[in-house]
């Protein structure tokens, strides 16, 4: 089984356990128990065909939802908030594992292009952020509020690729002074900038800020590509690919691309 069409299964599942949370109380009629947990465990079951280290570590966990199902059968004709919350944590994490596996195809495909790569992690970084927010028990986790929050997650995201990643490096000196680009990839020749739209940076002040940033990368040596990031997960941004046809291009010796996301 091709596996979008088992993460399209898990997703069907997540947002059922997650209708169960939300709208009814602890006790919840068993058959749709039973049946979410059956179709989880045949999902699992032809992860086996796809990743057999995946496969392992679900079907491990699996050993007390299946006691809780069998239980079901005898006495039970409820189950409880503890129970639910222990299937959406293996549904979720198996959500997950699909998702790094999709990763590693697309990157596979692309011979490890690091533009592609790059553009890979801006174009899922808003469903990464978003998976962090969902921890089992409400563990505390990190919320991506601020500028330096997506510094931070981008930066581990692309240590998953890239080994020699060299953060806030020294720009040479641009209109009387020192500016920092906020990740330089060594080996690849390539500069990234980062930003989070918020009420005081919206369409008109981002673009007049990446011009500025183009003209101070341009002396920055050994770099040939600078690769823009905005998150923009509240939609300030009006018209992102506007902005980003406007500005992607060759500025003399320095290749641009800009990246805006989500679109909202």
């Amino acid at each position: 089984m091709k596996i979008a069409l088992l993460k399209s299964k898990l997703r069907l599942i997540n947002e059922k356990l997650l209708e169960f949370r939300k709208n009814r109380e602890d006790d919840h009629p068993k058959p749709e128990y039973e049946r979410l947990f059956v179709d989880f465990k045949q999902i699992v079951s032809n992860l086996k065909q796809v990743d057999q280290e995946i496969f392992d570590d679900l079907i491990g966990t699996l050993s007390p939802i299946t006691k809780t199902v069998q239980g079901l059968h005898k006495s039970y004709t409820v189950y409880n908030k503890s129970q639910l919350e222990l299937l959406l944590f293996e549904v979720e994490k198996a959500i997950s594992y699909i998702s790094i596996l999709e990763t590693e195809k697309t990157v596979d495909s692309t011979n490890s292009n690091p533009f592609s790569v790059v553009n890979i992690i801006t174009s899922r970084f808003h469903n990464v952020a978003r998976q962090l927010r969902k921890r089992h028990n409400d563990k505390e986790t990190l919320n991506v509020i601020d500028e330096y929050d997506v510094q931070d997650l981008f930066h581990a995201l692309l240590r998953l690729f890239f080994d020699d990643i060299r953060p806030e490096s020294y720009v040479p000196l641009y209109a009387g002074g020192n500016s920092r680009i906020d990740f330089v990839l060594k080996n690849e020749n390539i500069a990234i900038e980062i930003k989070k739209s918020r009420s005081t940076l919206k369409s008109k002040e981002l673009g007049e800020q990446l011009i500025i940033d183009i003209d101070r990368y341009k002396v920055y040596p050994d770099i040939d590509t600078l690769f823009c990031f905005v998150y923009d997960p509240d939609g300030w941004i009006e018209n992102p690919t506007g902005i980003e046809n406007d500005l992607c291009g060759q500025r003399g010796n320095l290749n641009i691309i800009v990246r805006i996301e989500p679109k909202l």
